[in-house]
């Protein structure tokens, strides 16, 4: 027969140590692992390199209106909410995938990454306090499709927090990106990655210092979608200086655009094959700047061109005046719309259009293909008049005129 004792027998008191300083203060070291390096080395007087901070991704758990995003509201995915994590802030990730929305930023915030996931189309807007992005290794900002839908769903994503980057910047996804206060950026400001359709977004910038500390811009198509690409667009009234944009067309269109009935400008250098689009009126250089341009003129809006250009090809309707004169060879080429220039020159001298010797104009598709459509036209506004012994091609089987 099994007999429990009535009590549990009593364990032998622990030994007890003689009281000794240096005892009392290597006794926990000792005693816990995970703090003996500490201790150790802080009883030694050694410096041990800091740890890296985790990575850790957020989502946004505060609601659709009006939510506090600041480093004590527990607006963030956890059991019962959690605050933004201020000591791994600069690598970590805050994921916002409501449908529509806004949040407030009241604080001095620090991330490695932006990225809004709606569950379906909408729109998000962040405003007040400062975004500073790119704790980590680059800084980025993600406007993803819902899940399962297609290019024509993308959402808009409104950021009217100011932004801070000491880093490259990355805007991907396929949705619209509107910056709409002044930040402060650095190095290059990258849209899109040219790897597929659905990474060709379109940014709109509401403010003349939205890429403010920025010196370039990249474009980069690539899509599979011809009539996708990377769009830069400026917000009526908005000029931006002292940035250089650099278009990559591949096989998607990209663009530098004013909306229809809006007017921008930008003042800058521009660099590639990707499209100025005129729906509004868009200037190029204000005239005080020896920028030089390259790429499509296009659109049925109006376009001041002030900068000196490389190449010139214009297509779509409307008219490009260009006030510049420039020395380039090639063969400008206007299939569609209007070219305006005061002068043509002899060939050798500095015209608008160059310094070559023949100019091309003939009626396009809109695709490129020549033979039907629209005619492109070469207009020359002089109040004294002047010649040319440049050569034209005509490219079409009959000459519409005007």
């Amino acid at each position: 027969m099994l007999r429990v004792p009535s009590k549990a027998p009593s364990l032998p008191a622990p030994p007890q140590w003689i009281s000794c300083p240096i005892w009392d203060r290597l006794q926990p070291a000792i005693l816990n692992p995970v703090a003996s390096l500490l201790v150790l080395a802080a009883f030694f007087g050694i410096a041990l390199p800091a740890v890296p901070a985790l990575a850790v991704d957020y989502t946004w758990s505060g609601g659709t209106a009006g939510g506090l995003w600041d480093t004590s509201a527990t607006n963030w995915t956890g059991a019962s909410g959690l605050p933004w994590d201020t000591a791994n802030g600069p690598t970590n990730t805050a994921t916002f995938n409501v449908t529509s929305g806004s949040a407030v930023v009241s604080d001095l915030v620090t991330a490695n990454r932006l990225t809004f996931a709606p569950t379906s189309s909408g729109t998000f807007t962040l405003s007040g306090g400062t975004i500073a992005l790119g704790g980590g290794t680059s800084a980025q900002i993600l406007n993803l499709l819902p899940s399962g839908t297609t290019v024509s769903t993308a959402s808009t994503l409104t950021i009217a927090s100011t932004i801070t980057s000491a880093t490259n910047f990355f805007i991907g996804g396929y949705g619209t990106t509107i910056l709409s206060a002044s930040n402060s950026l650095a190095g290059t400001v990258t849209i899109g990655s040219g790897s597929s359709a659905v990474n060709n977004p379109t940014v709109i910038l509401n403010n003349n210092n939205a890429l403010a500390g920025a010196s370039a811009v990249s474009l980069r198509g690539g899509g599979l979608n011809s009539n996708a690409g990377q769009t830069l667009q400026l917000g009526n009234g908005v000029t931006i200086s002292g940035v250089t944009l650099s278009a990559t067309a591949g096989t998607s269109r990209v663009a530098l655009r004013v909306a229809s009935g809006g007017t921008g400008t930008w003042d800058g250098n521009i660099a590639g094959n990707g499209n100025l689009y005129g729906d509004g009126l868009l200037t190029i250089g204000t005239g005080t700047t020896t920028s030089a341009v390259y790429g499509s003129l296009r659109g049925g809006g109006t376009g001041i061109m002030n900068s000196v250009i490389t190449a010139l090809n214009k297509t779509d309707g409307g008219t490009w005046i260009i006030n510049s004169t420039g020395t380039y060879t090639g063969t400008p080429g206007i299939s569609s719309g209007v070219i305006q220039v005061a002068s043509i020159a002899n060939t050798g001298l500095a015209s608008p259009i160059g310094s070559g010797t023949a100019i091309s104009v003939g009626k396009t598709d809109g695709n490129g293909l020549s033979g039907f459509g629209t005619f492109g036209l070469l207009r020359v506004v002089s109040s004294t008049g002047g010649a040319s012994n440049r050569s034209f091609t005509v490219v079409s089987s009959t000459f519409a005129g005007g």
